[in-house]
């Protein structure tokens, strides 16, 4: 992904910047990585390990953001640690309708930090999510994937407090093309309409055979200013 244009003044050219870069390696038909490099000669910087059942869904996600005493990356000894969402590893339990319940655990697979339970219905699929503070007190929020309106809305701990919503739009072979993410009520403070403020809009590109190529960020659906994008090779 690259952050910024680089000395020419122009995207998409050798000297944007880049500041992350990112691999899914398929280890084996139960178990995937998701790679954060530092650079683009393979220096690895952290990872996320995936095991998956029979069917695919996710059952266990451990994060990683070391060697080990080896010096070695992804052998038996690498460092695991909390992520941004204070959990080392996540188990995940489901039911035959696709509901889900997942409790993340500290390092040592038995502190709880959060925990968050999927319901899925024909209109909308909600995800309550608990996060267990080190002062004792628990943080509630939800995530509603309304379909009926065809966006996301994440409330806080009320679920008449929008905090943020996101919108999409699909192309004939229903990929994603455009996304847009909204931070604001807008000045009529209504929830909704037509002037919530844009906090970013992306646009999504696709190979002939429906593999992802690429995306771009800007700050609004003028696409005036590009934050960044991402180049996906296959």
């Amino acid at each position: 992904m690259s952050s910024a244009i680089g000395a020419d003044g122009v995207w998409f050219t050798g000297d944007d910047t880049v500041f992350i870069c990112t691999e899914l390696k398929v280890i084996s038909p139960t178990i995937s990585r998701y790679i954060t490099y530092s650079n683009f000669t393979g220096t690895a910087a952290d990872y996320y390990e995936y095991q998956f059942d029979a069917t695919g869904r996710v059952i266990k996600r451990t994060y990683f953001n070391g060697k080990g005493p080896d010096t070695t990356w992804f052998t038996g000894d690498d460092l695991k640690a909390k992520d941004s969402d204070n959990v080392a590893i996540l188990n995940a339990t489901w039911s035959d309708n696709n509901n889900c319940t997942s409790i993340g655990y500290d390092t040592d697979g038995v502190t709880i930090t959060q925990q968050f339970t999927v319901k899925r219905d024909t209109a909308a699929s909600t995800i309550t999510y608990k996060k267990f503070q080190s002062d004792g007190t628990t943080q509630v929020s939800a995530n509603v994937f309304d379909y009926t309106n065809n966006r996301i809305v994440a409330y806080s701990t009320s679920m008449s407090v929008i905090i943020i919503y996101a919108t999409n739009t699909l192309n004939s072979s229903k990929e994603e093309v455009t996304s847009t993410l909204y931070g604001g009520a807008g000045v009529d403070n209504n929830w909704f309409t037509d002037d919530d403020q844009i906090l970013l809009y992306i646009e999504s590109t696709y190979d002939p055979g429906g593999y992802p190529t690429g995306l771009s960020a800007y700050t609004d659906k003028t696409k005036t200013n590009r934050t960044g994008y991402i180049t996906i090779t296959h």
